[in-house]
């Protein structure tokens, strides 16, 4: 997003940073508007393990802005 301050991690450096941007609404699919993800990927965030944060950042949530 244009103007949107954000810092980039890779698999080497930890865990991925939440990609909430705190515009927090869920359109008719049922994602996020701000962020893309389901209900579900954001209440299982914490508990997801480092891997499948990344699966969710490099897989889902690119094909889903392409929507």
């Amino acid at each position: 997003m244009p103007g949107m301050k954000t810092e980039h991690r890779t698999e080497t450096d930890g865990a991925p940073l939440s990609p909430c941007v705190n515009v927090c609404r869920l359109d008719v699919r049922g994602w996020c508007v701000g962020c893309r993800r389901s209900a579900d990927e954001i209440m299982r965030w914490r508990d997801m393990s480092q891997a499948e944060r990344w699966r969710v950042m490099h897989e889902v949530l690119p094909r889903r802005w392409q929507d």
